[in-house]
């Protein structure tokens, strides 16, 4: 057989591989988009959402893969910050309030005179919406400061005479002196004699609302703690020393 019967080797693709090829990338091309059609149709109609897995095969894919942990520890939750209000000293409460937002030098409960509702915030009838306040304070008159006064001189002790008590028959048991109680005020105006300085001066705050409990005075739910005494120390300090200074230069 000659050289030329011969089919020569070259690398050179036939016109039927090209169309072999070709229905090989339609046919792909076909399958991608019928999946991908199936996909949005079930995405659009919510069908994926009712299939579950069957029970046996949730188990064998946690034998398999181990329940993923967090690197990082969840952290606890923070309270929320709470703001701090002044309160009447009269309305304080031996249990602090749940879900309160304020805080002050005493645990308050909400409480108003009088409310037509019945919501989570007590009623305030005052006039300024700049500052929570919850009563009228004035400034009463300063008292300038005074030298303290030298400690008396103690007076010579006299010799203690012995006094023989005599018990009569039968008195078994000695009657112990209760101390003296405040009567409770029962109106405003007691309140603030009982108490001439409750807060820093300023005027009452207006807020509509209304409680179940009634008070003579509105009070607010507030938690009690150092960091409110603190803080009112603070206030009052700050204002005092302001009305100082605005005498000081006849304002």
């Amino acid at each position: 057989m000659s050289l030329a019967t011969r089919h020569p080797l070259t690398l050179r693709p036939k016109s039927s591989d090209y169309t072999v090829l070709l229905w090989a990338i339609g046919i792909s091309l076909l399958l991608h988009s019928s999946g991908y059609g199936v996909y949005k149709v079930g995405e659009h109609y919510r069908l994926w959402d009712k299939l579950h897995t069957p029970q046996w095969i949730q188990r064998i894919l946690h034998s398999l893969v181990p329940p993923r942990v967090d690197q990082q520890k969840k952290r606890p939750e923070r309270e929320p910050p709470l703001m701090f209000v002044e309160v009447n000293p009269v309305n304080a409460v031996t249990e602090p309030p749940k879900n309160a937002k304020y805080y002050a030098a005493q645990s308050t409960r909400a409480a108003n005179p009088d409310a037509d509702k019945d919501t989570d915030v007590p009623k305030i009838s005052g006039a300024q919406d700049k500052v929570l306040r919850t009563e009228d304070t004035s400034r009463q008159n300063p008292v300038p400061l005074q030298p303290t006064p030298p400690p008396p001189k103690p007076e010579p002790a006299e010799p203690e005479k012995k006094t023989e008590t005599v018990q009569q028959h039968g008195d078994m048991t000695i009657a112990k002196v209760e101390p003296e109680t405040k009567p409770k005020p029962r109106t405003l105006a007691e309140v603030k004699r009982q108490n001439p300085r409750l807060s820093t001066v300023g005027e009452k705050a207006k807020q509509d609302g209304g409680v179940r409990l009634k008070n003579l005075t509105s009070s607010l739910d507030a938690i009690g703690s150092p960091f409110g005494a603190y803080d009112a120390a603070i206030v009052a300090a700050i204002q005092d020393r302001w009305y100082a200074l605005l005498e000081e230069r006849a304002y």
